[in-house]
C-alpha cells in the first residue's frame, strides 16, 4: 500500500519516516509522495583518466572519481553522459532543486529480516553520495 499524504505527514510526524534536512511540507508533499532535494556534495568521475568503471574494486571511487561540493548558490554542471543524463546539453544542478518525487509503500507484514539486520546490508547508514559496494559481496 503507498501511504498518502495524510500518512507521510504521521509518519514524519511521529519519526518513523526521517528526512534530513526536513522538508517543507507545503510545497515538497505530494499527494502520496515527497519531492527530494539536491544537496550540495557530487562525485565526478575523471573520464579522461580511466575508460571504465570495476565495481569489484574496493575504494575504487576515490580513484576515478572525486568530490565536489558547492556553495548555497552555486551551480553544478552536469555534462552529457554523467550519470544518466543523455542529452546532448549540459544541466545546471543548484543545491536545494526538487530532483526526485519519493514514495513509501508499507509491507502488510513485518519483514522476516529487515535490511538493516541482513549480513549484506552494504549501504546501512550511507549519509552522502559513495562508491558502490559490490565489491564486498561474495
Amino acid at each position: 500500500m503507498v501511504l498518502s499524504d495524510r500518512d507521510l505527514k504521521k509518519a514524519l510526524k511521529s519519526g518513523r519516516i526521517k528526512i534530513t534536512p526536513q522538508p517543507d511540507l507545503a510545497t515538497q508533499l505530494g499527494s502520496c509522495s515527497i519531492d527530494l532535494r539536491l544537496g550540495n556534495i557530487f562525485r565526478v568521475f575523471e573520464h579522461s583518466k580511466y575508460p571504465y568503471i570495476d565495481p569489484a574494486k574496493k575504494d575504487y571511487s576515490n580513484e576515478i572519481a572525486r568530490e565536489i561540493v558547492i556553495g548555497k548558490n552555486d551551480k553544478f554542471i552536469m555534462q552529457p553522459g554523467d550519470f544518466a543524463l543523455l542529452g546532448r546539453m549540459a544541466v545546471a544542478l543548484t543545491c536545494g532543486m526538487r530532483i526526485c518525487a519519493m514514495t513509501f509503500e508499507e509491507l502488510t507484514s513485518p519483514a522476516e529480516v529487515p535490511y538493516s539486520k541482513k549480513k549484506s546490508a552494504k549501504y546501512a547508514g550511507q549519509k552522502g553520495p559513495d562508491e558502490s559496494k559490490i565489491h564486498e559481496e561474495k
